[in-house]
């Protein structure tokens, strides 16, 4: 496989993408014969069927799934090293990119994101990876992601940080809640049942430090994602404080009212994160003016 044709690879990874012979064709504007003819002369390089059969298309084998993540990335180094020379134009490239958002970038950014891809930017791939706070550094200085939405995560190495939102926490609680005023004081909120978001993620949960602070204490009955916080929220007398874009762009798909804060508290500060190398690469920098802008108008 030493002097493997490049073209080739092209085309696994079409394949392996799509699931069927036929549409990865289409995809990278190449006939149905021509692309089956660069199967056989992989698997003839491989010494493995790569891809076999299967209801509805073709399935990996074992081998063709760590080819893949090998090829791929190859693939995407080869297309930034182009784009440095080229140029990076949205609408015409094959490129993917590896990203993770906290729960909070995937309820504010990842549809819009994924309605701005398939309707603008049909070529364009987005991976995303699952957001371990403990590993997610790493992953970025190692080259693994693109980029990083976050808050609060310490910086390590060569990884550059820009702020890209700053919003403040509200209340939510039920539209059915036995209360029914459109504010709260201190006191009926220090006394109501709370549900948080995860306790892992500090940055969340600034409001109920702030109230710690202030001398009083909270009973936190549970601590769980932002969609069983507004769920439960939703069914129930709890209450929660959580930064306003969620309440407001989940507050559709739930029952519940979004109120101030009865004092006052630092914002939220929402982060971008990508390796040094990257700073300059004009796809990245694309992606980051794009789901910077994404905030900003959500």
């Amino acid at each position: 496989m030493k002097n493997i044709d490049w073209n080739l690879v092209k085309v696994f990874c079409a394949i392996y993408e799509h699931g069927k012979v036929s549409t990865a064709a289409n995809a990278i504007h190449l006939s149905q014969p021509a692309v089956s003819n660069a199967l056989n002369r992989l698997r003839h390089a491989t010494n493995d069927e790569l891809f076999v059969r299967s209801r509805g298309g073709v399935h990996p084998t074992a081998r063709a799934i760590i080819l893949y993540r090998h090829f791929k990335r190859a693939f995407t180094e080869v297309e930034q090293g182009l784009d440095l020379f080229d140029g990076f134009d949205p609408i015409t490239s094959q490129r993917t990119f590896r990203v993770t958002l906290s729960n909070y970038g995937e309820i504010n950014i990842l549809p819009e994101l994924s309605r701005q891809m398939i309707q603008n930017y049909r070529g364009i791939n987005i991976e995303k990876e699952v957001f371990l706070r403990e590993n997610v550094m790493d992953q970025l200085l190692n080259q693994q992601l693109d980029l990083v939405v976050g808050t609060e995560l310490d910086l390590i190495g060569d990884i550059q940080c820009k702020s890209i939102s700053e919003e403040p926490f509200v209340v939510v609680m039920s539209n059915n809640h036995s209360i029914k005023e459109d504010s709260l004081t201190m006191k009926q909120l220090i006394n109501l049942d709370h549900v948080s978001i995860d306790r892992s993620n500090r940055s969340l949960l600034n409001p109920y430090l702030k109230i710690k602070d202030l001398g009083h204490h909270i009973p936190i009955r549970l601590s769980v994602s932002f969609w069983s916080v507004l769920h439960l929220v939703s069914t129930s007398e709890m209450v929660s404080i959580v930064p306003v874009k969620i309440a407001k762009n989940l507050q559709n798909a739930f029952n519940f009212r979004i109120l101030p804060l009865p004092f006052p508290c630092s914002k939220l500060k929402v982060n971008l994160y990508w390796h040094a190398k990257q700073e300059t690469e004009p796809g990245n920098l694309w992606l980051r003016t794009k789901i910077t802008h994404i905030l900003e108008n959500g």
